[in-house]
């Protein structure tokens, strides 16, 4: 044996970083330098004495690792050469020598896609190119049956002619592979792994598609989708949190879409498969390619909420300050392109980055506000402020907090944002007061007295200031909300809730909560829905960041028989505000995920939960919660409930008796026909269901698909005025289509329907 193969320089051992046997090759490739090492191995950079071509060795640790450590690098090599694919690191042999098992691989040109990272947010097209490449090496993967279990930046290399997905150390087949690991331990990178890898569930292809997610929020933004200082408080963020949303466009906002899929807690919610991710991705527009010198700017949105302030000693003269005041803020900053603003409704500063937190204090005529701006990620006061105004300008105290918090969170506003809500200043200091009185009292009750008095209080503000848009807005609400419920002369009611919106939306074009509000108008008064629809996406288009504006696409787009859209739209508002609540039970229902409307805690009405019930199977359950319902409530609602149980009973003569009773309410919207007629199809009712279907329809509901699909209308198959009904449900469900194109929505929702 040569000196060369009997001895090995001091110099090269302390590259090496730990004992070898004294060799300065391994079998027939030369080593030259140390490359990198994990926990589990090290990386050479060699050469293949035999053809003649540099290679990178890989080694288990130290000569004594454990059989385990060297099962998974016989694993790595045999997954990573069972695979031939570009974007795979190629494997060229595995072998043991001297005790010492060992890969050899292609010699890669570049860097992993940390150090990348680790200099800053990537480009948005580079980003979603390399996110596509690694997706089409997953999907190689899966089809080969095999999960790679531990995605990660630093197993992503960039090299010149692509990227290169590497370590294969943790991967293992979806089915019939020998466990590597002891039952209970974590596998993976903590930062990256799905919430069922940390509970030890069944792990399969949508946990690598999450880590996927994870890296490509990472690429885009520079920082973890999930953060965390200790293990517990990481899982707790992989398990419960949401990473925020993306703002920056249109296209950002569809890569957002694939991030948010992507990242579902629950396996079966995300993409089922990489190609159907990576489809996704490269469906963002041309502009978003990597070669483009100039690309969308990517922001992380901000989270804020204001909670609801606190009076440090009772005061009956401002007692309705605290919530009024922190809604007033909230409504202020709702719909800023950098911002978006979480419901009080949340229980807990659940994904939330900062939260507004601060008490009142009156002292004669003077008005004390102490205010705090507080990270809610670690609980630290950003900032302390104490803001005093005259007891009678309350605005001041509102408009001096909104700017200090836009400042502090170094939001800009455009010129159009800054219009808006100079615009939404009142014009005296009596007219915001009487305004806050009424958010107060509740303009959003549902109960008649509330409304009533806030009817009053903000027709005192307008008689102040006629051209104070936000108590328009409220006004027409209150007076739809009033006419729905038959209060005092409905029509007339109608008439003074759509001059309202109608001026609120002339005064001030852009006020979100005017649109949010009308949004139920056009559709329950007025039916319209395809312009519903298109108002609400051109106001997405212009104000992304609103969840109200997705939670009215919710019910508008649901009308027009677009129920993917609907999924989408809450979808969207539900990243933006996980408390907003939306109509998607219904949309659930015609989609006939009845197991989703039975789990929904936000289903308005406790009537849908028990109908999903039934259809789930649990039949005597309904009836008997109905027949209860029938029995303990009063007026409309009883007939309601009666009406149901006889149905589900089959009791023809109680349940048309009981549905004619509460068709007269005057809440009756173009749904409320088609649940009504679809009731009454369950005791074979032709002509009331008919009935029920036309009017239903001709205010612009589309319902042919349920008509075709559900049992209870089977008895009207061959009937000629049921297929007409059907035809032209489809017809207007065509308009709406067009209209929904036409408006942008698939670009915006990511729902062709």
């Amino acid at each position: 044996m040569t000196r060369r193969a009997t001895a090995r320089p001091a110099a090269l051992r302390r590259v090496l970083g730990y004992h070898f046997p004294l060799l300065q090759r391994i079998a027939h490739y030369e080593i030259s330098r140390k490359l990198g090492e994990g926990n589990m191995g090290v990386v050479f950079a060699a050469r293949d004495e035999r053809l003649g071509r540099s290679v990178a060795i890989k080694l288990v640790q130290g000569r004594n690792a454990e059989a385990s450590a060297r099962s998974r690098l016989w694993r790595e090599a045999r997954t990573a050469a069972a695979v031939n694919h570009p974007n795979i690191c190629q494997i060229y042999d595995i072998g043991e020598h001297e005790g010492e098992v060992y890969i050899a691989m292609e010699m890669l040109e570049g860097e992993p896609l940390s150090d990348r990272i680790a200099r800053g947010a990537l480009p948005p097209g580079n980003a979603v190119a390399i996110a596509g490449a690694v997706l089409d090496a997953l999907a190689a993967l899966h089809r080969a049956g095999v999960v790679h279990r531990d995605l990660k930046p630093s197993n992503v290399f960039l090299t010149p002619h692509g990227v290169k997905l590497l370590d294969f150390g943790l991967a293992r087949e979806m089915a019939g592979a020998d466990q590597l690991t002891t039952p209970g331990m974590i596998v993976g990178t903590p930062r990256y792994m799905a919430p069922e890898q940390w509970s030890g569930s069944a792990v399969g292809p949508a946990a690598d598609l999450f880590a996927c997610g994870s890296m490509l929020f990472e690429m885009l933004t520079g920082r973890p989708a999930f953060a965390g200082d200790t293990m517990a408080a990481l899982c707790h963020a992989v398990v419960h949190d949401h990473p925020p949303a993306l703002a920056g466009g249109p296209d950002i906002q569809s890569i957002d879409r694939v991030i948010n899929r992507a990242l579902a807690k629950r396996p079966q919610e995300r993409y089922p498969g990489a190609a159907e991710m990576a489809r996704d991705l490269r469906a963002v527009p041309q502009q978003m390619s990597a070669t483009l010198a100039t690309q969308p700017r990517v922001r992380t949105v901000t989270r804020v909420i204001v909670l609801p302030f606190r009076l440090l000693r009772a005061d009956p003269d401002i007692d309705f300050l605290p919530n009024s005041l922190a809604d007033a803020i909230t409504a202020s900053l709702c719909g800023l392109e950098s911002v978006v603003v979480r419901s009080s409704r949340l229980a807990a500063e659940k994904d939330v980055d900062v939260v507004v937190d601060g008490n009142l204090l009156r002292a004669g005529n003077q008005l004390r506000l102490t205010a705090q701006l507080i990270d809610a990620h670690d609980g630290t006061v950003i900032w302390s402020k104490q803001l005093q105004s005259s007891a009678s300008d309350i605005f001041e105290l509102q408009d001096e907090l909104t700017a200090r918090l836009l400042e502090s969170l170094s939001v800009q506003l455009s010129r159009r944002e800054q219009q808006r809500m100079e615009s939404e200043a009142p014009a005296t200091a009596r007219a915001y007061e009487l305004y806050l009185r009424a958010l107060h009292v509740g303009v959003d009750s549902g109960s008649t007295s509330s409304l009533m008095t806030a009817r009053d209080l903000l027709s005192e503000c307008l008689r102040e200031d006629p051209r104070f848009a936000p108590a328009l807005a409220r006004l027409g609400r209150v007076h739809r909300v009033i006419a729905k419920y038959g209060h005092g002369d409905p029509d007339e009611n109608r008439r003074l809730s759509q001059e309202a919106f109608r001026k609120a939306m002339e005064v001030n074009p852009d006020l979100p909560v005017a649109h949010n509000y009308y949004t139920y108008f056009e559709l329950e008064e007025l039916g319209d829905a395809p312009a519903a629809m298109a108002r609400l996406l051109r106001r997405v288009r212009a104000r992304p960041n609103d969840p109200d504006l997705f939670a009215g696409l919710v019910a508008a787009c649901r009308f027009g028989g677009l129920y993917h859209a609907s999924t989408a739209a809450h979808q969207r508002a539900r990243r933006l505000d996980p408390a907003i609540p939306t109509s998607i039970a219904y949309t659930n229902w015609f989609l006939r995920d009845y197991q989703q409307v039975a789990e929904d805690p936000n289903v308005p009405f406790e009537h849908m939960t028990w109908l999903a019930r039934w259809r789930l199977g649990d039949r005597d359950g309904a009836v008997a919660h109905f027949l209860e319902l029938s029995r303990r409530l009063e007026g409309h609602e009883r007939d309601m409930a009666a009406a149901a149980a006889a149905g589900l009973q089959g009791d023809r003569e109680r349940c048309v008796a009981a549905s004619l009773q509460y068709s007269r309410m005057p809440m009756f919207d173009p749904e409320s026909w088609y649940l009504w007629a679809w009731q009454l199809a369950m005791v074979g009712e032709r002509d009331l269901v008919l009935r029920g279907l036309r009017t239903a329809i001709e205010r612009n509901f589309c319902c042919h698909a349920p008509m075709e699909s559900e049992p209870e209308f089977e008895f009207l198959r061959g009937d000629a005025q049921f297929q007409q009904l059907i035809e032209d449900s489809r017809a207007r469900h065509a308009r709406a289509l067009d209209v929904f194109r036409e408006a942008g929505g698939p670009e915006l929702l990511g729902s062709q329907d």
